[in-house]
Parts: structure tokens; C-alpha cells; sequence
């Protein structure tokens, strides 16, 4: 948990629950071009105790340059699989895209090779608008992100100071 940083701030009763609601739902309205500020700043901190922005290897892989080796399929699994034979027309996935989806939702139907699968489901957790940003977010994630990994935009996509 050492990972896991959060900044709190302290409102008002009356004003805690229409702010936790707003907060719940900000994403619902956003367009595709603003879910990846969103995902990086509002998503993210569920997968950081895991998953890194620079490259480090953890308990999971990296999310620097996932989206690259998930969309050439240059992923291979505990079963002996790769990525990319998984891809096209009446296969498991069909796109990238869906790779990703399922894992997040399922992520024990393909291991990574080099990890344990300790990865949990996030199904009921996230909404398909929240995976979607998060596959967004693996898109961009260079124009979020500096080399070492430190986030660079606020969750409106403004750079941050």
C-alpha cells in the first residue's frame, strides 16, 4: 500500500454527498477524447499497487507500452498462446480493444506469462464507459504521461502545474 497515494479533501456534510455524486457520474457525459484524463487520474489509482507508468515491472505488467504490444499481439500467455493468434474474425477477441475488456472483467481467462494471475476481477466494479477509458487511456498514454511514468494532465486534460 506503500504505492498508493490520495489527496483528501474535507467538505461539509451537506455538501459531501452531492460531491460524491458527481464524482460517481462525471465520466458518463465525457467524450472519448476526454476519457483518457479521466481514466489516468480518476481510474488509475486501482491499479497503480500493480501496474506502473514507466516501465518497472511488478505484481503486473506495465501499462507503458501495453497498448503497442497488445495491438501487434506481441502478448504470450501461461497456456502457451500469443496474442496474436487470438485476433480476427471468429476468434476470442476479434480486436485489441476486446483483450483488454476481458481481461479487466475476467483477467484468469489469459494469464500473462511471467505472472502469477493475481489480478482481480473488476466486473460490477467498472462500467463498460470506465473500460472504455482505460483502453483509451493505454492509447494515449504517452500524451499523459512524461518518460519516467509521472502523470502530466489534470482529469480535464489540462497539463498539470
Amino acid at each position: 500500500h506503500s504505492k498508493m497515494f490520495a489527496i483528501v479533501h474535507v467538505v461539509p456534510q451537506d455538501e459531501f454527498e452531492p460531491a460524491m455524486i458527481k464524482l460517481a457520474s462525471e465520466y458518463v457525459d465525457m467524450s472519448v477524447g476526454e476519457l483518457p484524463a479521466y481514466a489516468i487520474n480518476r481510474l488509475y489509482n486501482r491499479c497503480q499497487s500493480c501496474h506502473s507508468l514507466d516501465g518497472t515491472t511488478g505484481t503486473g505488467p506495465s501499462f507503458k507500452g501495453l497498448w503497442k504490444r497488445v495491438k501487434e499481439g506481441n502478448v504470450g500467455f501461461t497456456s502457451g498462446e500469443k496474442l496474436s493468434d487470438l485476433y480476427g474474425n471468429d476468434t476470442t477477441y476479434v480486436v485489441p480493444e476486446n483483450y483488454i475488456r476481458t481481461s479487466l472483467v475476467n483477467p484468469q481467462g489469459h494469464i500473462v506469462k511471467g505472472y502469477l494471475g493475481s489480478m482481480p476481477s473488476f466486473q460490477g466494479q467498472l462500467k463498460d464507459k470506465q473500460i472504455t477509458a482505460i483502453i483509451e487511456m493505454f492509447k494515449h498514454l504517452d500524451e499523459l504521461t512524461d518518460e519516467e511514468g509521472n502523470i502530466t494532465v489534470n482529469t480535464d486534460g489540462t497539463p498539470r502545474q
